[in-house]
């Protein structure tokens, strides 16, 4: 179906039916055309990013347009490019570089011109790095990483006896003691001890579990037309766990995203389990907020996490003068890391992770470490950020977690849905 969609681009473009994407992409011949999806402070702060970007290099001059977040805009992305009237440049979450780069939609970048501008391999931390290849070749350069992450209220955990003599969070090394510091962390609200939103999500309790069965080292093979294959005992322990967290004291049973952030910012509960990007929104809210990296419970460290990237739309006819430019922009971008932490994403740049002006930005610097350890949804062409996949995965999740069906049970039937998206063909 998809392959159908995107190859009647072409033909919907040459009768005026992308006529949004034109207008986005044919812009003065000396203005880049920028797509994105960011809104709220993250736009501000993209905002102002480009606007330094501009000013350090005289002469560029970037047309910027924000796009809907999710599915729409990866629709828009690829018939565009396939229609031969994409912008310059664009936005592209890692996690979808499987369902784009193969299929000729994207142009690698020039590994000796990035390291002409000073980004190079040993830029990016490696395990990111790596996923923003294909076949050798480099797809998607990456502005942060955005992990899941664990925050907490420091007046509630230092009452539960979790901070130690320096401030800092004691370490969680095991499931018992996540689950006793919730039961602590309980004691003190009189309500409940930790925030996790996943009910009618379509994203959260994916999130979750995938990245902690990258804690327990468990192997997986997702190969289009063959049948998905796990580790099967791994993955049902992982949701065991996380149906022990929910027992209604502990965590809530039943909370959706916006009612666990409620719970944490009022103090209902001393620590919730999500995304960094709410990191603006807690610090507002909970004067001595702390946050750690996902702790490592079951012996391997592994964050959940995605990245931001910058992606070159692949044009039937490349100017060589308009490509440099865009590289003087897609690399300036990345070096203002600084700013764009300041929405709580980890910057991909990692001298900028070194600038003392980062390590004082509090908590984001406490989370950095995630970045060291990041564990994408799995590389195939119909995962990623806002996918039908995650929807699905969670829709299965969540029948576990209310007790509607055994961890052993929703761990089969992840598998076999996984297994029916991998008969179809990838249609790039």
């Amino acid at each position: 179906m998809l392959k159908g969609i995107l190859g009647g681009a072409a033909g919907l473009a040459a009768v005026g039916g992308l006529g949004a994407c034109g207008s986005s992409g044919s812009g003065a011949a000396d203005q880049l055309t920028f797509w994105h999806l960011f809104s709220g402070a993250d736009g501000a702060n993209v905002s102002q990013m480009i606007a330094n970007v501009e000013q350090k290099n005289p002469g560029l001059n970037v047309q910027a347009t924000t796009l809907a977040w999710g599915s729409p805009y990866y629709t828009k992305l690829a018939m565009a490019s396939v229609g031969g009237r994409p912008p310059d440049a664009a936005v592209l979450h890692v996690s979808r570089l499987s369902g784009y780069a193969p299929g000729g939609l994207l142009v690698p970048y020039d590994l000796t011109h990035l390291a002409s501008l000073g980004i190079t391999e040993q830029s990016v931390s490696p395990a990111l790095w790596k996923r923003c290849l294909y076949q050798g070749q480099l797809y998607s350069l990456p502005l942060d990483t955005h992990p899941f992450v664990a925050f907490y209220n420091l007046d509630i955990a230092e009452k539960a006896g979790m901070v130690a003599t320096d401030g800092s969070i004691t370490p969680i090394t095991s499931t018992d003691q996540f689950l006793e510091a919730g039961t602590k962390m309980a004691e003190v609200t009189g309500k409940a001890g930790i925030s996790f939103g996943y009910v009618l999500d379509t994203a959260q309790a994916w999130r979750l579990f995938w990245g902690l069965y990258g804690q327990t080292g468990g192997k997986y093979s997702f190969e289009t037309g063959q049948s998905a294959q796990w580790d099967t005992d791994k993955a049902a322990q992982v949701i065991t766990f996380i149906t022990k967290m929910l027992d209604g004291k502990i965590a809530p049973k039943t909370l959706d995203y916006a009612g666990a952030i409620s719970y944490f910012t009022s103090g209902a509960t001393g620590m919730i389990l999500s995304g960094e990007w709410e990191t603006p929104s807690f610090k507002k809210a909970i004067p001595h907020l702390a946050a750690t990296p996902m702790p490592t419970m079951f012996g391997t460290p592994a964050n959940y996490a995605d990245s931001h990237s910058f992606v070159l739309p692949t044009r039937f006819a490349q100017d060589d003068a308009r490509l440099a430019h865009t590289y003087e922009l897609v690399t300036g971008l990345v070096k203002e890391g600084l700013l764009w932490a300041q929405g709580g994403h980890i910057p991909a740049y990692l001298p900028v992770t070194k600038e003392q002006a980062y390590l004082d930005l509090k908590p984001q610097s406490e989370y950095a470490a995630a970045a060291e350890s990041v564990f994408l949804d799995p590389p195939v062409w119909f995962s990623g950020a806002g996918s039908d996949f995650q929807n699905q995965m969670s829709t299965r999740l969540q029948q576990a977690f209310m007790g509607q069906v055994t961890p052993a049970q929703c761990a089969t039937s992840m598998l076999d849905t996984i297994t029916t998206m991998l008969k179809i063909p990838n249609p790039a």
